[in-house]
């Protein structure tokens, strides 16, 4: 059977490993099986069993899981011409008003709607689409997935947590993932990580002294250092979005505005429970990004989008599904999440990219 390897870009990349099927002899005439896309760029390969890269454990599987639901997010690519487009107007910090990126800067409608008419043939359920159609959300059953994709399900476990992930590289029928570039979620161990740590000190806590360009380092010492401190910008009428798992503690970014003597405006920071549930402790870097993003931009709004994980399909989800109850909004933010892309045979990362009315904003 020929299979059509994946040219997909700006989404989260790895090593892919190709299915190799094999087609049973049988007494029937041989049937002409339809090409498929697969896209090596959306997992990295498993073993059958035992120990795998990065603290991974693939585990033979002593339960039937096949009636386990995931989120699977299925991210199409616009055309070239029009992305070197929204490129270079980004670079240019130029304006693109919300109407105008749904308009202009969207995948092919014939390829969105062959993706959501095969999904939904397959009795996969399409939960929303993005409003610029970049990403479709699906939920499935692991079974479903698994025939529909034509991936091998295994149970794997990373930090005690056991997730249901394809060994395999998922694939479509050629004229169905034409204008697909990644399919995102297959394996749920693969998620956003924060970078921030906290770290205790042994003994009893003190205050820690005020001390010129030493830690803690205030805003107007980094701005200092990267002789940033008099471009006479502060992010007046612009809108920062920042997309992560739970909401930031208040009185953490008060305490910040007070030290760094910036006026404290609780109102500044919108707060958005995307998906109206139980959200996870804070873990500081929820915070931490709040402040610094607010103190480097002194006047600018700032937007927390809380979507209570940070699995992929979910975190974007959030997000999309709450844009698309606001869709368009003139003379508002318009952001438009991407992947960069890393080639790495000893990890996989991703960087959110957030594309707003005049900046380019990574999280």
């Amino acid at each position: 059977m020929t299979r059509k390897a994946s040219n997909g870009v700006l989404l989260v990349a790895g090593l892919g490993l190709t299915a190799v099927l094999t087609i049973s002899a049988s007494a029937q005439p041989p049937q002409p099986v339809a090409e498929r896309k697969v896209f090596t760029n959306s997992v990295v390969p498993l073993p059958a069993t035992g120990p795998a890269p990065h603290g991974l454990m693939v585990n033979t599987s002593v339960q039937d899981h096949k009636n386990d639901t995931l989120d699977v997010l299925f991210s199409l690519a616009i055309p070239e011409e029009a992305r070197a487009k929204l490129e270079a107007k980004v670079l240019k910090g130029e304006l693109v008003e919300p109407n105008d990126l749904a308009k202009n800067y969207s995948p092919k409608p014939d390829d969105v709607k062959a993706l959501v008419d095969w999904l939904k043939a397959e009795g996969l359920e399409v939960t929303h689409t993005a409003p610029d159609q970049t990403s479709v959300y699906v939920r499935g059953t692991v079974g479903q997935l698994e025939k529909s994709l034509q991936v091998k399900m295994v149970r794997v476990t990373k930090n005690a947590l056991t997730y249901n992930a394809a060994r395999n590289a998922p694939s479509l029928p050629a004229t169905v993932g034409a204008g697909v570039q990644a399919v995102i979620g297959l394996q749920p161990f693969l998620q956003a990580t924060k970078k921030s740590r906290v770290f205790h000190k042994a003994g009893p806590l003190a205050p820690t002294p005020a001390i010129a360009n030493a830690p803690p380092y205030l805003v107007n010492e980094v701005l200092k250092s990267y002789n940033a401190d008099n471009l006479g910008v502060t992010g007046k009428g612009q809108t920062i979005a920042i997309l992560i798992d739970t909401l930031p503690l208040d009185a953490d970014t008060a305490f910040f505005w007070t030290r760094n003597n910036l006026p404290v405006q609780a109102n500044r920071v919108e707060k958005i429970n995307v998906k109206n549930v139980s959200l996870p402790n804070v873990s500081g870097e929820e915070s931490m990004d709040v402040q610094w993003a607010s103190g480097i931009a002194p006047e600018a709004k700032i937007r927390v989008y809380a979507s209570g994980t940070l699995n992929f399909p979910i975190l974007t989800a959030g997000w999309t599904g709450y844009w698309a109850t606001q869709w368009p909004i003139p003379n508002s933010a318009s952001c438009r999440s991407a992947w960069d892309s890393v080639n790495s045979s000893s990890a996989r990362t991703g960087s959110w990219t957030a594309r707003s009315r005049s900046s380019v904003i990574n999280f």
